[in-house]
């Protein structure tokens, strides 16, 4: 799994790339809306990039909302069954006042991580399966549509 992440004075977007190609994940403009399908490239070719080595995976999600909804979280730390983790910060972070509260969820046992529903202030709930590769049932997409932000793109 590859993570992108855009990272501005918060966190703009989590992007995920399983190996089969899929991707994953939401992206927000500079006013908090979706961005459009024709710049996803571009972001993703500007965003902060780590990889989960093959055979790792995906156990635990933490960190911080934001009261900001041009924001999806202030921060974000993926932790690895190995151990490692793969923290996600903005780079010249200053205290504007929109650090939400602080965040904790982990994936079920026998379940992969597969995405994350973001909510005001928080992360929501993270999306798993059981399965290497989820399929949307009853949506119909290509190999470069993205699901962003609750619909594919």
């Amino acid at each position: 799994v590859r993570i992108y992440a855009g990272l501005g004075s918060a966190v703009h977007g989590i992007v995920f790339e399983f190996e089969d190609g899929t991707l994953r994940g939401s992206i927000l403009d500079d006013r908090g809306g979706p961005v459009s399908r024709s710049t996803v490239s571009d972001r993703l070719a500007l965003s902060s990039t780590k990889t989960v080595d093959r055979g790792d995976r995906i156990v635990k999600v933490s960190g911080h909302g934001t009261t900001d909804p041009r924001f999806l979280c202030n921060d974000i730390t993926f932790h690895l069954q190995s151990g490692g983790k793969i923290p996600f910060s903005p780079p010249h972070y200053m205290d504007q006042g929109w650090k939400g509260q602080s965040f904790e969820l982990s994936v079920e046992s026998g379940f992969s991580f597969y995405d994350l529903e973001f909510g005001v202030d928080t992360v929501v709930r993270i999306i798993a399966t059981t399965q290497a590769s989820l399929r949307v049932s009853g949506a119909s997409r290509s190999d470069t549509d993205i699901w962003l932000n609750g619909m594919w793109q």
